[in-house]
């Protein structure tokens, strides 16, 4: 037999034997060009594959359809979809999703590719339908394909000259018969809807545009697919930002749909365990409160306040407060669980279970799983990584369950399952995925195509997946059981992991002090003006805003001191007259004060009167109503307990008496007598009369009792000599 030397050696020894003579012959003082440090450039670049739309899944007779975006096309180009052997595991998903272990294909099918539509952006896309049947030979220009699950598919493009052009790796996933017998797995999607704060230290707002029109495609899409229930987690703060903008009303009409379970929450997400820990529990409960009346204003509904989203902040402190507030239900994320044991949890925990607050207070739960909403970030093309997730959950749907189905007297079986998936919190990364999973949701029996079009009915299959939302879920889904069956059978208690505290530095007693004086100023405000009732609001949002947990210290303090200044600036212009002199000139009198008002809204104060010397008949305190834009005349009514020149200190306050405004100094001299003066004078010279009679009358009667002959009474000298003895 003879050996076929291979041509590898040869072609690379011919090709230095060239080298070196090129190199030998070159004319001289010419040196060779220098060689590029990066590759060269190819004159037509090579186009990159997006996935535009997708089939959610397809029926076992029905047609998986794909519109793709595939940049400038060489003339002559071919596209090949190629079918690869069905996933059964996340770890075959991740690899087959990759281009890796792929295995041999089992079917592959070529057509001339013709862009037929384009994009605003001017890219031309194309879009490709492959028909599905469940058995005999492949269709033309499809795929046969005989049992349900889901399957790698290689998209490649090609030249004439059959160089590829690009690839793309995505999934079909294949439904089954509707002789498919096990329950679907029941699918709660979790939808948080927010921005960065948006109210600023001076009380404007500023909500970017590129932020809005995110939040407003994404509500969009919710409206788009009005079957499909979703549980949403608006923040509260965001929906109070966008009241003010046009967008406004479209965005939370999306959010008032019916299908929908709009979960409360704080005003702005905090660090609600550090806060409890740190003594403000009760600034925690006013933050959940605001939260729950801002959706109730903005939305018009009573959101749901039986239903938390547990994040990386909560503690089981916060959980039994929120247990005593009426929660009873929660959504938690999986590594936020502490571990049951030290073997592996199975993939995806598919069962209810009890989550334990601080005091013991059980809370029935689901969980999210995070690598579903990590796959959001796995490549530069987000409608495939959607895909990815709906591909990901389908292998959990078809999986056997992990304990076998069991009848009981009082249920029919134990074999419900559900999953709850926590989409992105910025609304551009979730909508893409939100779009492909409610389309999917919609389209439960693969009847549709992803540009819409339906197809025979007949061969629809049979779902795998039941959309409800998270307290629906929570509801029908089995629990895990810590025993095994029986009426004995208790649920699973899980406990959350710890977490380190969150330092909050001084911004606790700045808060206290600063709200301190929000509220005075709000016990200011006359209850029907909605001027002052507005700016009382603005300023109340600032102080909720600055506890987020995206904001520093440095930036939650700022926030504080910016509704500080506010509140000085607006009770700066609350003016009483500088220092005056007034006399009384009666015991009682009346002290005239105008007070200014430079506030474009009326406003109710406290006058306080501090003096030693004065007394008020009416009350040292009086509640004042001021009038917008003008002074108010207050006459005091005041007695002098004396005469002469004494202080008269003249204070305003908040109704409330949190807040000093302003105050004044009055010099009172009074000239008039007191009566006890008056008394007392009476009593001195009534004392004085009585006196001066009974020395009188004393003298009158002395005088009777002296001899006649005396010579002092007589009248006679010395002179006259003695008289007889």
């Amino acid at each position: 037999m003879t050996r076929v030397r291979p041509l590898a050696p040869r072609f690379a020894l011919v090709a230095l034997v060239l080298a070196i003579t090129f190199a030998l012959t070159a004319p001289p003082g010419r040196a060779a060009p220098p060689q590029p440090t990066q590759p060269a450039q190819s004159a037509q670049p090579e186009p990159t594959i997006r996935l535009v739309s997708q089939s959610g899944w397809v029926a076992p007779s029905g047609q998986f359809r794909l519109q793709l975006d595939v940049g400038p096309l060489a003339p002559g180009s071919e596209v090949t979809a190629t079918l690869y052997r069905a996933v059964k595991t996340r770890t075959a998903l991740d690899q087959t999703g990759r281009g890796e272990r792929l295995g041999p294909p089992d079917h592959a099918v070529t057509v001339p590719l013709v862009a037929n539509t384009t994009t605003p952006g001017g890219r031309p896309v194309i879009d490709l339908g492959y028909p599905i049947v469940p058995s005999g030979a492949d269709p033309a220009l499809g795929f046969s394909i005989a049992e349900a699950g889901v399957y790698p598919l290689q998209i490649s493009i090609a030249d004439s000259a059959g160089k590829t052009q690009g690839r793309l790796i995505t999934h079909l996933i294949r439904l089954p018969t509707q002789s498919y017998t096990r329950a679907p797995l029941t699918i709660a999607l979790v939808l948080p809807v927010g921005a960065p704060v948006a109210h600023q230290p001076d009380g404007s707002v500023v909500l970017p545009d590129d932020q809005t029109a995110a939040l407003e495609a994404l509500t969009t899409t919710l409206g788009r697919y009005p079957s499909v229930p979703v549980s949403v987690a608006p923040t509260p703060e965001t929906l109070d930002a966008l009241a003010g903008t046009a967008a406004g009303p479209r965005i939370t009409t999306s959010l008032s749909a019916k299908s929908l379970q709009v979960m409360t929450g704080p005003y702005v997400p905090v660090a609600s365990g550090s806060w409890i820990e740190q003594g403000l529990t009760d600034r925690y409960r006013q933050e959940l409160a605001a939260g729950a009346d801002t959706l109730r204003s903005v939305l018009g509904i009573d959101p749901d306040h039986e239903t938390v989203l547990v994040d990386d902040h909560t503690t089981p402190a916060v959980l039994s407060l929120l247990a005593a507030a009426g929660t009873t239900q929660a959504v938690v994320t999986r590594p936020r669980l502490e571990a049951t044991s030290s073997r592996p949890e199975p993939t995806t925990l598919t069962q209810t279970f009890s989550l334990l607050g601080a005091g013991g207070e059980q809370l029935r739960s689901v969980t999210t799983d995070p690598a579903l909403s990590d796959r959001l970030t796995a490549s530069i093309d987000p409608v495939l990584d959607a895909h990815e997730i709906l591909a990901d959950l389908t292998l959990t749907a078809l999986e056997p369950p992990s304990q076998p189905c069991v009848a009981e007297a009082t249920t029919t079986s134990r074999c419900s399952r559900g999953v709850a998936v926590q989409l992105p919190a910025a609304a551009a990364s979730a909508q893409p995925a939100l779009e492909v999973l409610l389309a999917a949701l919609a389209d439960r029996d693969g009847t549709a195509g992803a540009a819409g079009a339906a197809t025979d009915t007949a061969g629809a299959g049979k779902p795998v997946m039941s959309p409800m939302t998270v307290a629906s879920l929570i509801g029908v889904v089995d629990e895990a059981s810590a025993t095994s069956t029986g009426p004995t059978r208790a649920p699973v208690e899980r406990q959350l992991t710890a977490i380190p505290t969150t330092p909050l530095g001084s911004y606790p007693a700045r808060l206290e002090a600063v709200a301190g004086q929000v509220g005075g100023f709000r016990s200011m405000v006359v209850s029907d003006d909605p001027i002052g009732l507005e700016v009382a609001a603005s300023l109340d949002r600032v102080v909720l805003s600055s506890g987020a947990v995206s904001l520093d210290e440095n930036a939650r303090l700022a926030q504080l001191d910016g509704a500080a200044a506010t509140v000085h600036a607006q009770t700066d212009r609350i003016t009483s007259p500088q220092q005056q002199i007034v006399t009384l000139t009666s015991g009682e009198g009346l002290i005239p004060l105008n007070i200014e008002n430079a506030l474009d809204y009326p406003v109710r104060v406290r006058l306080v009167l501090t003096s030693s010397k004065l007394e008020f008949p009416d009350g040292n305190e009086q509640i004042v109503d001021l009038a917008a834009g003008s002074p108010t005349r207050v006459e005091v009514r005041v007695r002098a307990r004396a005469s002469g020149a004494f202080p008269l200190e003249v204070g305003l306050q908040s109704p409330d008496s949190t807040l000093a405004i302003t105050s004044t100094r009055f010099q009172v001299r009074s000239t008039a007598v007191s009566e006890i003066g008056l008394v007392l004078t009476v009593a001195a010279g009534l004392f004085l009369l009585l006196w001066w009679a009974r020395n009188f009358r004393k003298t009158r009667r002395d005088r009777k009792l002296i001899v006649s002959t005396h010579p002092v009474l007589r009248g006679g000298g010395a002179a006259s000599g003695p008289g007889p003895i």
